[in-house]
């Protein structure tokens, strides 16, 4: 059940910053409830949706750390990280670039544990929020289908989904980096989402782009 929201006045702006003092206070399960109830609320296709999830993914992360579903939490830590990547350097007052590598470390990390075995909480981190946060300028999305249904595209694809958005103007599915599925490795700094026939195409740049 979808809790109850307060939306008076610059309430994205106040539910974004909250998220970020319950992360950084060790509450990780109600900041992915801060952060999900913006997301909820950002038009499909808008490039909020994909980092809002990125974030709530890095929270619910901790989460699954936090009460030993280590699998669980390293799949999470990936599909954040491939969510956020293309929001590097910097977005709504988040240092992307720096945030990234601390996913990685996360990622080794988890993908070497024994079952059973836990992090310690001293290796958790905090996230800064900087700037103007919420209220920074969007990067506003690209409204054409062609746009709309690239950026769908991606979003899929950073949750190891099949592609399944289709081009606009031939039909065909679209894919990602000429895959219809994640590589097992995250070894890409650059995505980019196209359609067989070179009808849309749109590259999303990473950190190391």
């Amino acid at each position: 059940m979808t809790r109850a929201v307060d939306k008076s006045g610059d309430w994205k702006n106040r539910l974004y910053n909250l998220g970020f003092e319950l992360f950084n206070s060790g509450k990780r399960f109600e900041a992915h409830e801060e952060w999900e109830a913006i997301w909820l609320d950002e038009p499909k296709g808008h490039p909020n949706r994909l980092f809002l999830q990125g974030l709530i993914q890095v929270a619910a992360a901790f989460h699954r750390v936090d009460t030993n579903f280590l699998r669980a939490a390293y799949r999470l830590f990936r599909s954040s990280r491939r969510k956020l990547i293309p929001y590097s350097p910097g977005y709504k007052g988040v240092n992307v670039a720096s945030l990234i590598p601390l996913l990685e470390t996360w990622i080794d990390r988890l993908g070497s544990l024994n079952r059973g075995d836990a992090p310690s909480h001293a290796d958790y981190f905090p996230m800064a929020l900087g700037g103007r946060g919420w209220n920074e300028a969007t990067r506003e999305p690209d409204a054409s289908p062609e746009g709309l249904s690239t950026f769908k595209a991606f979003e899929e694809y950073s949750s190891d989904r099949e592609v399944r958005s289709v081009c606009p103007k031939c039909g065909d599915a679209l894919a990602v980096n000429g895959r219809r599925r994640a590589p097992a490795e995250d070894v890409e700094s650059v995505w980019r989402v196209a359609c067989p026939r070179g009808c849309v195409e749109r590259a999303f740049a990473g950190a190391g782009a």
